[in-house]
């Protein structure tokens, strides 16, 4: 702890200790800012520094806090305000902040949902989409929330599964499509059905595709493009087999 901390602060109270799961602490440190003190100098700690001061209680457990959150307090008008700093253990590893979340969809596919914090440049490649696997569950979504204090990264796992299945008809009933919305695995394409087009789907950091198949005759899809400041028009229109009477040209 700096001498200058020292000389314009002092410890309030002694310090708040909440355990938090697989043995991580956070330490609240309430300091008294003295007359003489600046606020600002002393505030802008760097997050993710360690707490300097020790804890002679009990000091098992307390080696790895690191600074995660800082905040003055005002207080009555004839009353120095109040630092609060808040130190959380942090390490280089993954460890779950929070309980996970288990649950079932309407269609019978289980997902879990978790949430882990470590240090901030902490290696996540191991924890690759379509790859790692927990409790039987493959990963579908991956979020990190990165800062200066710490790592928050969101995991999405989920069982592989059809979750929905429509089925429409156009052309006079000519052309017939059906969209297949599967997670953690590629659907086999309905008979005599060829695939015309994917979409990723991600709700509730639940990642799905949307597979769409079709067969028959008649537009599967159409298009309009402008370019050149408007001096440019163009028309896309997917066919599963193009039709004799607009010949070979432009055609994929």
């Amino acid at each position: 702890m700096s001498s200058d901390f020292e000389k314009t602060c002092h410890l309030e109270l002694p310090p708040e200790v909440d355990i938090l799961q697989n043995g991580r602490r956070r330490v609240t440190r309430r300091f008294e800012v003295g007359k003489n003190g600046n606020i600002d100098d002393i505030i802008y700690a760097a997050y993710g520094d360690a707490d300097p001061a020790v804890i002679t209680s009990c000091t098992t457990g307390y080696s790895n806090l690191r600074l995660i959150t800082q905040k003055v307090q005002p207080t009555q008008p004839t009353k120095p305000p109040i630092l609060i700093q808040v130190f959380e253990t942090l390490t280089s590893a993954w460890v779950p902040e929070i309980d996970d979340v288990d649950a079932t969809d309407a269609n019978g596919l289980r997902g879990v949902t978790r949430v882990l914090i470590a240090l901030p440049e902490t290696a996540y490649s191991a924890y690759a989409v379509g790859t790692d696997i927990f409790d039987g569950l493959t990963l579908s979504a991956r979020k990190i929330e990165k800062t200066d204090g710490f790592w928050r990264m969101t995991l999405a796992y989920g069982a592989a599964g059809v979750t929905s299945r429509t089925t429409s008809t156009s052309n006079n009933g000519a052309l017939s499509t059906i969209t297949i919305e599967s997670q953690n695995g590629v659907p086999t394409p309905p008979s005599g059905y060829t695939l015309v087009g994917t979409q990723v789907v991600n709700e509730l950091g639940f990642e799905t595709t949307r597979y769409t198949f079709a067969k028959g005759t008649g537009q599967v899809s159409y298009q309009e493009n402008t370019s050149n400041n408007g001096a440019l028009s163009t028309v896309s229109i997917r066919y599963i087999a193009v039709p004799a009477t607009l010949g070979t040209v432009g055609t994929n």
